[in-house]
């Protein structure tokens, strides 16, 4: 039994050294303001093509649930999980994303974009290096990979106060905009937007106009069954 798992922890690691994954902060920015949305890449690449496939799901994380990336900083203690007093497991949460399913690896770069803020709240202003494990890398037998990013300087700086007062500003104008009207049977509608903006998990207010650039999957249509109002994916 001892003998299989060293077997198999060599092989992995022997198949990771085929793949790798670069860290990135979108668009190179790395000074953001506490409470800002921190906007980073995993970007992955195999030097053998056809060998393995990436998960490239854009997650949003909600609760203490197992997941495949997870981010670290160091030093330490200047941010803590924001769902770190949740049970662990997948009782205590869920992610939701687009689901574009597995995209097989070879030397053009696959990127997929996360929002750190969502494993990560940062709670003192500084200087930091931002790593970022990662099992979305399997092998077509699904075997899983266990890959480490590049360390990532980035700056944490405390706000504004006229940004916080804007924030602030922009928060309450969700929580007071009007409920959405229902939608008439056989009407496409996202039952994330609204007239003016969404809001999005980690914080995150999205421009107007974002329920229309979702792709077919994320968008909804209404209908009827059994006399009663249902909502199916289209």
């Amino acid at each position: 039994m001892t003998r299989a798992l060293v077997v198999l922890v060599l092989g992995s690691a022997a198949l990771a050294q085929d793949v790798s994954v670069t860290l990135a902060t979108s668009g190179g920015r790395t000074k953001f303001r506490m409470g800002e949305a921190v906007e980073v890449e995993l970007r992955f690449r195999a030097s053998v093509r056809g060998r393995y496939l990436v998960d490239t799901t854009e997650t949003t994380r909600y609760g203490r649930v197992r997941r495949p990336d997870r981010f670290s900083i160091e030093p330490a203690g200047g941010a803590v999980d924001p769902y770190g007093d949740g049970p662990e497991g997948s009782a205590g949460g869920v992610f939701s994303g687009n689901v574009t399913g597995p995209q097989a690896l070879g030397s053009e770069v696959v990127a997929v974009k996360l929002q750190v803020n969502c494993w990560l709240s940062f709670r003192q202003p500084g200087r930091y290096q931002l790593t970022a494990e990662t099992t979305r890398v399997s092998t077509w037998g699904q075997n899983k990979l266990p890959l480490r990013s590049n360390a990532v300087a980035i700056e944490i700086a405390a706000p504004e106060a006229e940004w916080q007062a804007q924030q602030l500003r922009r928060a309450v104008a969700v929580l007071e905009r009007a409920p959405l009207p229902t939608p008439a049977i056989g009407e496409d509608f996202d039952r994330r937007s609204s007239r003016n903006s969404t809001r999005r998990p980690c914080g995150r207010l999205e421009r107007p106009g974002f329920s229309k650039r979702l792709p077919p999957h994320a968008r909804w249509r209404a209908s009827t069954r059994t006399g009663r109002k249902w909502h199916s994916r289209t």
